[in-house]
C-alpha cells in the first residue's frame, strides 16, 4: 500500500533525500486546481525539474511563456523568475522535485566543471523544454524516481541519486553544444537579487534591514526595492515575510522543534507576533498546522 504524505494548497511532499547536509526536496502536486490552479512568481537557489502528468500548463520563465503538456516536462535553472498555471477545465496534474548542484555533483569540482558550469551560469538556459525523443530519457528517470517513492519501493532513496545522475548526464547532452559557446551571461539583476535571496536564506533567524541587503549585494538601497519588483512584483520586506512564513511551515513539518523555536529561528522574538503572521499567511495557527501535517502523514508511515 502506497504510503499517504502529508499535503497542503495541493501540494504533497512525498520526500527529501540528503547528501551529507545538502537536500533533493521531492514535491508532488497532484491536483493544480487545489492550489488555485496557479502558483505564482517566485524563483529557486535550487534547480527545478518536473513533468505534466495530467492536462496542460502554462509555463512563464522571465518574459516568456511555454504551454506544457501532458507527458512533457521542463529543467528550470538556479536564479530563475517563474509561474505556472493550468489551462482549460481539465483536471491537471504535475510531478517534480527541486535539487542542488551538489546533489549532482557530491561536490566534485571537476564534475561541476565539466557538465554543470556551462549550464548553471548561462542565461540560454533558463529553461530547457524536455519533450520528444531528446528529453524522454530525463523523463524516465524522473518519473521513476518519483513512482518508486509514491509506491514506497525498497531502496528508493539510494537508487535516486544514480538515476538522478543519468538524468543530468542527458540535460548536458542535449545542452552541450551551445554550452560550449558560453557568450549567454546572466543579467545583472538577476545575480544582484539572488546574492539577497542567498542573504535572506543565510541570516533568516536574525533582523534584516534594507541596508544589510543592499550591502551583501554592493548595491544602493533604491536598487534593492527595484530589484524585488521588476523580479517578483513586490517589496523587499513583503518577500521576506513570505520567505520567514514558508521556511517556518517547512520546520514545522520536518522537525520537532517547539513553536516558540522555530519563531526564533525564523527571525521572530515574540512567539504571538509568530503565531499572528502565520495564521495570516496560511489560515491556521502554527499549533493547526503541525497537527494536520502529523494526521494526515499516519504515526506509523514512514519512507525514511
Amino acid at each position: 500500500m502506497a504510503p499517504h504524505f502529508p499535503s497542503r494548497d495541493g501540494v504533497v511532499d512525498i520526500g527529501t533525500l540528503f547528501h551529507e547536509d545538502v537536500y533533493a526536496a521531492f514535491y508532488y502536486v497532484y491536483n493544480m486546481e487545489e492550489c488555485g490552479g496557479i502558483v505564482p512568481l517566485h524563483c529557486h537557489i535550487d534547480f527545478e525539474l518536473f513533468y505534466v502528468e495530467e492536462g496542460s500548463v502554462q509555463l512563464q520563465i522571465n518574459e516568456k511563456n511555454m504551454t506544457l503538456r501532458e507527458h512533457e516536462g521542463v529543467f528550470i535553472n538556479s536564479q530563475v523568475v517563474h509561474r505556472f498555471e493550468s489551462v482549460g477545465s481539465q483536471p491537471c496534474r504535475i510531478a517534480g522535485l527541486h535539487f542542488s548542484s551538489r546533489y549532482v555533483n557530491g561536490a566534485n569540482m571537476r564534475l561541476y566543471k565539466q557538465y554543470m558550469e556551462g549550464i548553471v551560469n548561462s542565461a540560454a538556459f533558463d529553461c530547457v523544454l524536455l519533450s520528444g525523443k531528446q528529453g524522454a530519457p530525463i523523463l524516465r528517470r524522473l518519473q521513476t524516481i518519483i513512482s518508486d517513492f509514491m509506491e514506497n519501493k525498497e531502496g528508493s532513496d539510494l537508487f535516486a541519486r544514480s538515476r538522478f545522475a543519468e538524468a543530468w548526464f542527458y540535460l548536458w547532452k542535449l545542452c552541450e553544444k551551445d554550452t560550449a559557446c558560453g557568450e549567454h551571461r546572466i543579467p545583472t539583476r538577476r545575480s544582484r537579487t539572488m546574492i539577497m535571496l542567498q542573504y535572506m536564506d543565510r541570516h533568516i533567524s536574525e533582523k534584516i534591514r534594507l541596508a544589510d541587503l543592499a550591502s551583501a549585494a554592493s548595491v544602493s538601497v533604491p536598487e534593492v526595492i527595484r530589484c524585488f519588483q521588476q523580479t517578483f512584483q513586490t517589496t523587499p520586506m513583503q518577500y521576506l515575510s513570505t520567505f520567514r512564513m514558508k521556511d517556518a511551515s517547512r520546520r514545522l513539518r520536518e522537525t520537532s522543534s517547539t513553536i516558540q523555536e522555530i519563531a526564533h529561528q525564523v527571525g521572530y522574538s515574540s512567539p504571538s507576533y509568530f503565531t499572528r503572521d502565520f495564521r495570516r499567511e496560511f489560515g491556521v495557527t502554527p499549533s493547526q498546522f503541525r497537527k494536520s501535517a502529523v494526521v494526515s502523514q499516519g504515526s506509523d508511515i514512514s519512507i525514511f
